[in-house]
C-alpha cells in the first residue's frame, strides 16, 4: 500500500486536529508512537510482532557520510580565500557516495541505523540496515521532552505511562483498522489489486517487500532482511503491479541492427 502512506498520513492529522483541547500527555505519546511505529513497520518489513518487542539496545546508528560536490566545492572555496590551494590526488567520489572518512573533503553527514531481531516464526536472527535514524533520534528526543527515563533494555515503543511495559499490539490493530476504514468508507483507499483481504498491519511488511522487488533490490539481500526463503519471496509477495514495470516489456529498440544467428557447423560436412 505504497500509496497509501500519504493517505494515512492526513486522516491521522485530520483526526487528532480535531480534540487538540484534549492535552493528556498519554494521549500525545499514543498518537506520537503510532505513527512512529507505523514508519517503522513501512521502512523496515518487520512483523508487528518483532517491532513491538524491539528494545534500544537492538538498534545501531553509524555516520556513514556521503559526498556532495556542492559542499565540496564550498570547502575548496573557503582555503583559496585563505591563499591556500587543494591538491586532491585521489578519484573524486560520485555524488552521494559513502565517505566513510571523517576529513575527507564534501563529506555530509549521513546517518544509517542498524536493527538486530528475531523473527518468531524462523528464530533465525537478522540485521536490517535501513535509513531511521534521524527517526529513531526524533523519537528518544520526544520521550526525553516527556520526562521519560530511557534504558538500553527498554522496549523502542515501551508503555511509558504504564511501567514500560510492551506496546499493546491490540491498541495498535485497533487504530489501524479505524483509520483503514474510515478511508475505505469514503472510498479514498482501495484494496490491493490482487488480494480481496483487507489491508493489516502485516501489509507494511508486504509493502516494503514489492517496494525493494520494483526497485530491483537483489532478491537475496532481499530474503535474508526480511527472513524470507528466495521461494517465498517468489511465491507470495511477487503480486507487483505489471503496469510499473511495463517499459521492459514494451520498450522498442529504434536504429539498432538485429545480431545474426551464428552458424552452424558441421563436422561431417567437407
Amino acid at each position: 500500500m505504497s500509496g497509501g502512506k500519504k493517505l494515512m498520513k492526513q486522516q491521522l492529522k485530520k483526526q487528532w486536529n480535531k480534540s487538540r483541547e484534549e492535552t493528556r500527555k498519554k494521549t500525545v505519546w499514543f498518537r506520537n508512537m503510532f505513527w512512529t511505529w507505523i514508519r517503522v513497520a513501512k521502512n523496515t518489513g518487520m512483523s508487528p510482532e518483532e517491532i513491538c518487542k524491539l528494545k534500544w539496545k537492538n538498534i545501531e546508528i553509524r555516520d556513514v557520510g556521503r559526498y556532495s560536490s556542492r559542499k565540496a566545492e564550498e570547502e575548496i572555496y573557503e582555503f583559496q580565500k585563505e591563499g591556500i590551494d587543494v591538491i586532491n590526488d585521489s578519484p573524486e567520489p560520485k555524488e552521494g557516495d559513502w565517505v566513510p572518512q571523517a576529513t575527507m573533503m564534501g563529506r555530509e553527514e549521513r546517518l544509517i541505523s542498524y536493527i538486530s531481531t528475531i523473527r518468531k516464526k524462523t528464530s533465525a536472527p537478522r540485521e536490517i540496515p535501513c535509513n531511521l535514524a534521524y527517526l529513531f533520534q526524533r523519537w528518544m528526543k520526544f520521550l526525553k521532552d516527556l520526562n521519560a527515563e530511557v534504558n538500553p533494555d527498554d522496549y523502542v515503543f515501551a508503555q511509558i505511562y504504564n511501567e514500560k511495559k510492551e506496546p499493546s499490539q491490540a491498541r495498535i490493530r485497533q487504530t489501524w483498522r479505524k483509520i483503514v476504514d474510515q478511508l475505505s468508507s469514503e472510498g479514498k483507499l482501495k484494496g490491493h489489486k490482487f488480494s480481496d483481504r483487507k489491508y493489516t498491519l502485516y501489509s507494511m511488511r508486504s509493502t516494503f517487500i514489492e517496494d525493494h522487488l520494483l526497485r530491483r533490490t537483489d532478491i537475496f539481500l532481499l530474503a535474508r532482511v526480511s527472513g524470507h526463503s528466495v521461494k517465498t519471496l517468489m511465491d507470495t509477495y511477487e503480486r507487483l503491479d505489471i503496469r510499473q514495470r511495463a517499459q521492459e516489456l514494451t520498450s522498442i529498440e529504434y536504429g539498432k541492427q538485429k545480431v545474426p544467428e551464428p552458424q552452424v557447423v558441421n563436422l561431417f560436412d567437407s
